[in-house]
This record gives structure tokens, C-alpha cells and sequence, in this order.
């Protein structure tokens, strides 16, 4: 049965554009409208003449109904969180023209978000957790407060002969400090960064060290060098690798540049662009630290097709591993090698057996899953959470999006969280499973939304 189409708000919006809509194949039975004086009025879309009624009005008379807003981006959040309130199921909600995750997510829902992460309201990433990137020049690099999909300003730059600290605390760093310091997130990406998730296992580590030793610990992370042993198709489009020079230059800058920055570190990170393992110079560069400061703990952020004992001995990081989060994808062997191309799926399962092993013996803190939600996986987020389950891992998903540093432009037909995809009610259908409701699951701010939104 062919649902009526019913215009929700017979305002300017809508009568600058619903022509076009119309022409475009939106064609509606009707408004529906919170203002009395426009009741059992008639508006005019390509010469035909539309009447106005109240929401209620028109429900009943069209029931079998999809009710799409006229709004523009900026006043839409709001009115979806009116309607939902007065008890229009989500899933009969479209949107007259395309919108952007932030136009439909209320603010109010997002600052709650942050709340719940930070128990004082202030967040620790800009003071002890910055991230190493590279910098344009090839030679030096830039710290970000956070990661740059978070926080796309870096806090300065470093190169040989600096002291660390005064990049990290100088320029940018004093301003985004100051802000945090009064709840001012307005520098930060509160879709991507808002939920405990997104840092999980760094923040365990921190709120860990803090409670043995009364101080919040120095984390670094290291991001700067994109090469890896796979292609994962929401990441690059090929197997990106330096060429000679380029490695040289890279592992010159050991001694004089990456050593002495974290000097004062209680932990170093490893890595978020490029494998720890898949990197010829994170490599290098793991065990010139791990030789140099022998106090030093590693988190390791991996697909995990090369993260084994053989590999974790070589590198001399064997019993000094505190976390592993590895990045998996998918819930079953034929979904993970198509959205990873070049990984092994029983290799995998090999190494996260052997992680547990070392969880169980105590020479590794905790293990942790990631998930990035796109059209080729959403159907397997709920088997996820059961595998996280199995092997005793945290879980956390995040949104497809464009990561810096990326060789993939864009990743709009991936995002079925989008509204304007064709399988986005098929992924909120998705959100509704109470397995997401597992205290190990972490899911990113917005799909947390759109559960409360299909819930409502």
C-alpha cells in the first residue's frame, strides 16, 4: 500500500521550495501545521491547492501516512524532537531535502553526551593525551589536543631542537585548554567524540593509573605515519607504502625528533593512521622506545592480523602491553576480508585467542573491539557485540566518515546512518536490538540518538 505523503510545516521554507519538491516526485496529500490561523487554509504547489490541518487532523485522516519536514537544517532538530514527543513514530519521519547528522541531533542531546564522559565536566585529552601527526613540511610533525577527526586544530608544531612542552602548552594548547577548563567544547566534534567510546581505552588506562599513583598519566599517541599491511575500504583505496627515502627520512627523525617527546611519558600509543605492526617505522620506532625508557607502556591500536607474540617479542614489548583495541569490522570471515582486504580472518581469531591467553596471565590489561559502521557491515553490528562478548573485549562503533590523512574523497554511499540513505531505517531497525544495552557496548552519540529516537 502507497503511503500518503503528508507536509509537516506550511511555512516560508515550504513555499520557496515545495514546488521543487513537487516536480521532484514529492507530492503531498496535504500540510500539517502547528498554527491555527493557517487551519483549513490552502497552499499553492504548482497550481494545485493543498489544504492545511492540524497534525492530529491529518493523521486521522491519512493514517497510512509519511510525514516529511519542510523545515530548513537549521530548525529541524527541534521540530524532530517535537514529534516524537507528541508520539510520531520515527519511522514514518522523512526529510524534504538532504540533511547533515548534525541538522536532525538536538545540542541539548549531545552536551548530555559530554556530561556523562566527563564525571567533573572536564575533559583530560588536552592535557594529557597528545596526538602526533604529520606535519606538512615531511620533516617535523603537528600535535593535536585530540585526534584531528575531533579537533581539526592543531596545537602547534614540532620539530628537532624544540622541547615538547613548550609546543604542548603554548599558542593553541594554552586556548583549548582554557575552553575545557570552562566546559567550552565548541572547538570539538561533539558527533564523533561525544561518547566514552570514542576514547575507551585510554581512558581506562588513565582513570587506573590515577587511582594507584594519584596522578593523571602522560599519554602520547602516535599517528603520524599512514603505512599498514592492508587496505580497508573505508580508509585508503591500496596498500600504501613509503618508498625508500621516504622511510629513511622518516626513521632520521627517531633520535632527535620522537625519543625525546616522550621522555616524560607514562604511556605511548600506537596508532590510529597506519598498523603498529603494518608500519616499517612504527616498528623502529616502538622498539627504540621500548630500549630507551623501559618504564614505558604500549597501547596498541591494530587490525590485528600481525599483532602475536613473535611480532610483540621482537619488538621488545612483550609484559609491558597494558591495552589492545583492535579494529575488526565485521562479525563473520566473509564480511571482515571484503571490508579488509589482505586480512585473515583465522589469523585473527589466532591472535585475539593468544591476547586472552595474556589477559589471563596478566602481562595484558584488557582488550577492546572496533566496529566503524558502514553499509557493507551494519547488518552484522548486533553478531559484533556477541563476538566482543565471546572473547572478552569491550566493543565500540563509530560512524564511517573522513578521516585526514585518508585516500578515500568521501564515503557518503557507506553512511547508512545518513537520513538521506536508502538503508537508514533498515540500520535504525538495526538500533532497536536490546544486545546494544550491554555495559561493554559503546555506540557512537548519534546512533545512541537514533535508538532514543525509535524508542520514543
Amino acid at each position: 500500500m502507497n503511503k500518503n505523503i503528508i507536509f509537516y510545516g506550511a511555512g516560508q521554507n515550504a513555499r520557496d521550495k515545495s514546488d521543487i519538491w513537487m516536480q521532484n516526485g514529492l507530492v503531498p496529500v496535504c500540510f500539517a501545521d502547528e498554527d491555527s490561523q493557517k487551519w483549513h487554509t490552502t497552499f499553492n504547489i504548482c497550481n494545485q491547492m493543498i489544504e492545511v490541518l492540524p497534525l492530529s487532523e491529518a493523521i486521522a485522516k491519512y493514517p497510512v501516512y509519511e510525514l516529511y519536514l519542510t523545515q530548513s537544517p537549521g530548525n529541524l532538530a527541534p521540530v524532530l524532537r517535537y514529534l516524537l514527543d507528541e508520539e510520531i513514530p520515527f519511522k514514518q519521519i522523512r526529510f524534504c531535502e538532504p540533511v547533515k547528522i548534525s541538522d536532525i541531533v538536538t545540542p541539548y542531546f549531545l552536551w548530555k553526551e559530554r556530561e556523562n564522559v566527563w564525571e567533573d565536566g572536564i575533559c583530560p585529552l588536552p592535557f594529557f593525551h597528545p596526538h602526533i601527526c604529520a606535519g606538512e613540511d615531511g620533516k617535523g610533525v603537528s600535535i593535536y589536543p585530540c585526534c584531528p577527526a575531533d579537533n581539526m586544530n592543531p596545537v602547534g608544531s614540532f620539530h628537532a631542537g624544540c622541547q615538547f612542552d613548550e609546543v604542548w602548552y603554548s599558542g593553541y594548547g594554552k586556548i583549548i585548554k582554557n575552553k575545557v577548563k570552562n566546559r567550552d567544547f565548541s572547538d570539538c566534534s561533539l558527533i564523533t567524540c561525544a561518547s566514552e567510546g570514542r576514547y575507551l581505552e585510554v581512558l581506562d588506562f588513565m582513570r587506573r593509573i590515577k587511582a594507584e599513583t594519584g596522578k593523571m598519566p602522560l599519554v602520547i599517541k602516535y599517528m603520524h605515519d599512514y603505512e599498514c599491511n592492508l587496505n580497508c575500504i573505508m580508509c585508503r583505496d591500496y596498500v600504501r607504502a613509503h618508498t625508500q627515502e621516504e622511510l629513511e627520512n622518516l626513521n632520521c627523525q627517531i633520535e632527535q625528533l620522537f625519543l625525546p617527546m616522550c621522555k616524560d611519558a607514562d604511556a605511548v600509543y600506537f596508532a590510529g593512521n597506519g598498523d603498529p605492526f603494518g608500519s616499517r617505522h612504527y616498528r623502529k620506532l616502538i622498539s627504540s622506545i621500548a630500549v630507551r625508557y623501559p618504564h614505558m607502556k604500549f597501547l596498541l591500536h591494530t587490525n590485528g592480523n600481525l599483532c602475536n607474540e613473535k611480532n610483540c617479542e621482537k619488538l621488545g614489548i612483550i609484559n609491558r602491553i597494558d591495552s589492545v583495541l583492535i579494529s575488526i569490522n565485521a562479525a563473520h570471515k566473509e564480511t571482515y576480508e571484503k571490508v579488509m582486504p589482505g586480512s585473515k580472518w583465522e589469523r585473527l581469531i589466532d591472535n585475539i585467542k593468544w591476547i586472552n591467553e595474556c589477559i589471563e596471565a596478566g602481562s595484558i590489561n584488557s582488550l577492546y573491539f572496533s566496529f566503524v559502521i558502514q553499509k557493507e557491515n551494519y547488518t552484522e553490528m548486533a553478531d559484533f557485540v556477541e563476538l566482543s562478548r565471546k572473547y572478552r573485549a569491550h566493543c565500540r562503533f563509530t560512524l564511517c566518515h573522513y578521516e585526514p590523512y585518508s585516500t578515500i574523497s568521501q564515503c557518503n554511499d557507506n553512511e547508512v546512518f545518513n537520513p538521506n540513505h536508502p538503508e537508514f531505517f533498515k540500520y535504525c531497525e538495526i538500533l532497536e536490538n536490546p544486545i546494544f544495552d550491554w555495559e561493554g557496548c559503546f555506540l557512537d552519540p548519534y546512533s545512541k540518538y537514533l535508538r532514543q529516537c525509535c524508542r520514543s
